[in-house]
Formats: structure tokens, C-alpha cells, sequence
């Protein structure tokens, strides 16, 4: 009997991201100035997009605003899977696009109607965010 080739190593993308460096803090004060005073602010649970929004008291956090769960695999083109899949390609192991719009859709849709007449803010991952007035 012929041996199995080894498996692909590959590790989940998990949320753990490593809190903002001095110059993520700096900049992110900068952002919170510019930031209706009055705005219902909203992140993914991770770290560094709560942070963005001047930390964990002020910021509801929401795991629909989380990264795409996916496989990252240690060899390859990486870079290349992801601009494939930004551009419509869908990966095994890889959240299905349609479900992302979804989520994140119904996540702004209910914090919307629970932030009444206030802008909201929603820190969507660590490089982007959106504000409705």
C-alpha cells in the first residue's frame, strides 16, 4: 500500500489580533475626533478594531462585524487566494461571500434601529470602517 501524501498544513484565522501599537493609538484618537461626539459606536470582537474605537466602555461589540473565518495555509500564494476570492472565487474552508453580506448587513440593519436618531459608527475589521449618519 502506497503512503499517503502529507496533508497541506494550514492554520485558522483566529480574532486574537495583538492590541494597537503607539502609533495605532495615536492614530486612532485622531479618528475619534473627527467621529460625531454623539455616535453609537459598534466593532467586530476584535481587539484592535474596539481599540480604533476608543476601547472597550463606549464600544458594543458584535461578532458579525468579525474577519472572514478561513483557512490560511502555511505554503502558497496567499495573496493570490485572497484577491481571487475578493474577486468572486469561493475557497473551501473559506466563510461563502453571501454569507458575510448577510451578516454584516443584519448587523448594521439592527444597530441602525437601536441607535434611534445617533450616527452610528461601525468598526467593520482592523481596515474598515464605516459611519452612517
Amino acid at each position: 500500500m502506497a503512503a499517503l501524501p502529507p496533508a497541506k498544513k494550514t492554520r485558522s484565522h483566529a480574532c486574537s489580533q495583538p492590541t494597537l501599537s503607539a502609533d495605532g493609538r495615536q492614530a486612532a484618537r485622531r479618528l475619534m475626533t473627527r467621529l460625531p461626539e454623539d455616535a453609537c459606536l459598534v466593532s467586530s470582537d476584535e481587539p484592535k478594531a474596539r481599540q480604533t474605537l476608543g476601547g472597550d466602555d463606549p464600544v458594543t461589540r458584535d461578532h458579525r462585524f468579525n474577519e472572514v473565518p478561513r483557512a490560511k495555509p502555511w505554503e502558497g500564494d496567499y495573496r493570490e487566494l485572497r484577491r481571487a476570492y475578493v474577486d468572486g472565487a469561493d475557497h473551501v474552508d473559506w466563510e461563502p461571500r453571501v454569507e458575510i453580506a448577510a451578516r454584516f448587513a443584519a448587523g448594521i440593519t439592527e444597530h441602525l434601529a437601536l441607535a434611534g436618531e445617533r450616527p452610528l459608527t461601525a468598526r467593520l475589521r482592523r481596515s474598515l470602517t464605516a459611519v452612517v449618519p
